[in-house]
């Protein structure tokens, strides 16, 4: 659980905070949303998709298959691959909405990290932020941008009818479960946009985005392989596993592991 108050003067003009030393706070979340900048590093590690909120599409990494599930983050809260969505990188911080839609700086109470007896000053002498509050702020702001950036990019891809539902499932010998709610680039409509759009998306470096989420669909077969180890793990405490195959389903037909 979470619990994010504002960072303020009156609070914590005394207090210290820490760095968190492992992810562990992040280990129930199955997909995280990441920014445009984050492209080129994203889609070598994890496969990319669409999430719908209400307010529109964000384009996410997918972390897990399961709710509650990311298995990037092991059980000693370690992430298995280098590059960690920037989202996570300023915990435990985030910049958030008040009442009257301004950004604020709050701090997870729940963190076991706001409140130290030993770490680094909220704020210095003069009541500024501390030079390491500070680079965090700039560090959320920053990716803040990034993510608002990259909402109107998918908000325009949606527009142009390039984001389909992306049906898939994982077969076992015994049952198959749907992984529902993700979304991929539509690439028959991709491939029938007029040349003059086309080429509107690629001056703009939209089409990067475009190519990488479909080219990122292999890194599914990662996850799998992830997902059947976790599997294998939870039944070595546990028992009979649920079958020892697995395979990725998707309405083109069947992606096996050994398809890759």
């Amino acid at each position: 659980m979470t619990d994010y108050q504002v960072v303020s003067k009156t609070r914590h003009h005394a207090q210290k905070w820490k760095r968190y030393t492992n992810y562990l706070f992040a280990g129930s979340d199955p997909v995280a949303e990441i920014a445009f900048e984050e492209v080129d590093r994203a889609a070598l590690r994890y496969p990319l998709a669409f999430i719908k909120t209400d307010s529109g599409f964000r384009l996410a990494v997918v972390l897990g298959l399961e709710p509650g599930q990311n298995l990037y983050v092991d059980r000693q809260g370690i992430w298995s691959v280098d590059y960690v969505p920037a989202v996570y990188r300023a915990y435990p911080f985030a910049l958030m909405t008040d009442g009257s839609e301004q950004h604020v700086v709050c701090i997870d109470v729940d963190s076991g990290l706001a409140d130290a007896s030993a770490g680094e000053d909220y704020f210095d002498e003069n009541g500024e932020p501390s030079a390491s509050l500070d680079q965090i702020i700039q560090f959320l702001v920053a990716t803040e941008n990034g993510l608002q950036k990259t909402r109107k990019i998918c908000d325009s891809l949606d527009k142009l009818g390039l984001i389909e539902p992306w049906p898939l499932s994982i077969k076992f010998e015994s049952d198959e479960r749907t992984i529902s709610d993700l979304y991929r680039i539509n690439v028959t409509r991709l491939n029938e946009l007029e040349p003059a759009v086309l080429a509107e998306l690629r001056n703009s470096g939209v089409l990067k985005l475009v190519y990488a989420q479909s080219i990122s669909i292999q890194n599914m077969y990662t996850l799998g392989k992830l997902f059947e180890q976790a599997s294998l793990d939870a039944t070595s405490q546990f028992g009979k596993p649920d079958s020892k195959e697995l395979q990725f389903l998707n309405d083109d037909g069947a992606i096996s592991f050994d398809q890759f």
